[in-house]
């Protein structure tokens, strides 16, 4: 049956767009996944793909048109299918978007009464983010005026899926506020204090912080609620100001970073390098959030701008210089100049490379990789590779390894991290064994041992030297006395650690293998 096909919801805050070019004359069969028209935003633009079989019947719109978002561009129908010219125009009138600008449901060919859509009825561009992030559109609640999901429904559901615990009283940690107003009164002398001393006086107020954390000369928090796990360490002139902060266990901001918003929660191990600025303009409105997942990376001068609420999730690297802004704005938008307020939301285990600009509203899926020096005004799909300015979707982040490849890789990363040790002075020795590899490393009076192999089958237990390391690719190394036994797939480490199993972890993690349990860091060792 023939349905009206409208210029989907792309996401950001034009109203309008401009149409740019057609892919294909009426008459011509459309095939899911092939290119129909091209439009363009004030931002970037943007390939409209076919999304079910059919055959363009007529063009609603023409090159260089202002075409409202939601607004009907084409009419599909079957192979031979014909309408009359009232017919047409129904649909077109059915589909027409409403006063509020709203994404119009696509309708079928005139029905004695409009039918009410289906559960799973979405407007394009809810679908596409809705299949990047893997969420089943039945699980979303709709909003649109039609019954329809609407992209701001699924950004919706991706914000309330993810957002973990927040600080709040019954948790603990509200601290006194006339404390808070002395510290106001005269900030310096305060942050002049030792670090024991500011841990006793915070604990003193109602400040929930664990054990062996740390304060830098110059640094100190302004907040309601503060909850510092173990270990959470705030370097030198370390400023937070918020209304409530949780940072768990090993948390590590870096020298002179400052912390501005409303909520700030920092899952366990997440580390700030240094000059870290997360706040900004709007950094006290209602909606300013920021949550940063287990294991971040905030490389050194990123601005974070929480405005509209920051969701980062777990094993993210984000680049030094990299900007997230949640609001844009210069001029009056009344003179015709684009604004936009939306959250931003960076998936697990995705990379933002050097100088990259997130704009407000986009996406990035998990397992996403951000070139350096891009300008991302669009979503990133889930595992994709995306670059330039403005940044678009180049192919697959990762590639497929056979089992063969991934062995060759594990045994050369066994002979770099040997030929790094030799750089460093360190004598080596490297023995094949098998279907293993040992490096016998000079350390005193008996050499210290890492020993490879495949499987834990292929490990011979070594002689006892002053340190060794047993580390297998595919399972767990077997236990061998006091042996570290580190396992590359399973990501793990277990033992006591010396330096040469210090220095193998810091040699893996700079090769994206971090092992559990996780650290950012290096305790010293041979390198």
């Amino acid at each position: 049956m023939a349905r009206v096909l409208c210029i989907p919801d792309l996401g950001g805050v034009d109203r309008k767009v401009k149409f740019r070019a057609w892919h294909a004359s009426p008459g011509d069969p459309l095939t899911p996944g092939q290119v129909l028209a091209v439009v363009e935003t004030s931002k970037a633009a943007f390939e409209i793909e076919v999304e079910a079989p059919g055959v363009l019947m007529k063009r609603l719109a023409e090159e260089d048109d202002d075409i409202p978002m939601g607004a009907p561009y084409a009419l599909v129908g079957a192979e031979g299918e014909t309408l009359s010219d009232e017919a047409i125009a129904a649909l077109i009138a059915a589909a027409a978007p409403t006063e509020t600008d709203a994404p119009a449901v696509v309708p079928e060919a005139p029905p004695a009464e409009e039918a009410a859509p289906s559960p799973t009825a979405a407007v394009p561009a809810a679908r596409r983010k809705a299949r990047a992030a893997g969420i089943p559109l039945e699980s979303i609640r709709p909003s649109g005026p039609r019954g329809e999901i609407t992209l701001q429904d699924v950004v919706r559901h991706l914000s309330g899926a993810s957002a973990s615990r927040a600080p709040s009283d019954a948790d603990g940690g509200r601290v006194d506020a006339t404390f808070l107003d002395l510290i106001r009164a005269d900030r310096s002398a305060f942050a002049a204090l030792s670090s024991a001393m500011k841990v006793h006086l915070y604990r003193l107020h109602g400040a929930d912080l664990g054990e062996n954390v740390q304060f830098g000369p110059g640094s100190l928090i302004l907040a309601g609620t503060i909850r510092l796990g173990d270990g959470v360490t705030l370097r030198d002139d370390v400023v937070v100001e918020c209304e409530s902060i949780e940072a768990r266990a090993m948390t590590y901001f870096g020298p002179r970073s400052s912390v501005r918003c409303r909520t700030a929660l920092f899952h366990e191990n997440v580390f700030m390098v240094r000059d870290v600025e997360i706040g900004g303009g709007g950094h006290r409105d209602p909606t300013s959030s920021l949550e940063i997942g287990a294991h971040g990376f905030i490389g050194e001068n990123v601005h974070l701008n929480p405005c509209r609420g920051i969701r980062i999730g777990e094993e993210v690297t984000i680049s030094r210089n990299v900007t997230v802004m949640t609001h844009s704005f210069a001029q009056s938008t009344l003179e015709g100049f684009p604004t936009a307020f939306a959250p931003v939301k960076i998936g697990a285990r995705s990379q933002i490379g050097i100088n990259c600009v997130l704009f407000p509203g986009v996406h990035i899926g998990e397992g996403a990789v951000v070139l350096s020096g891009s300008s991302v005004v669009t979503d990133v799909g889930a595992g994709r590779l995306a670059g330039g300015v403005p940044a678009i979707d180049l192919k697959a982040a990762r590639r497929e390894l056979s089992k063969e490849t991934r062995r060759e890789l594990a045994r050369q990363i066994i002979l770099d991290f040997a030929t790094l040790l030799r750089a460093h002075g360190r004598g080596v020795e490297v023995k094949e064994a098998g279907q293993g590899i040992v490096l016998e490393v000079e350390a005193g009076a008996s050499p210290a041992l890492l020993v490879y192999g495949e499987t834990p089958t292929d490990i011979t237990p070594p002689v006892a030297g002053h340190e060794v390391c047993l580390v297998t690719l595919e399972g767990s190394p077997p236990e061998n006395g006091g042996a570290v036994r580190i396992a590359l797939l399973q990501k793990t480490i277990r033992g006591k650690a010396g330096p040469l199993a210090e220095s193998f972890r810091e040699f893996l993690r700079k090769r994206g293998i971090r092992l559990e349990p996780r650290t950012w860091t290096y305790r010293g060792g041979w390198i």
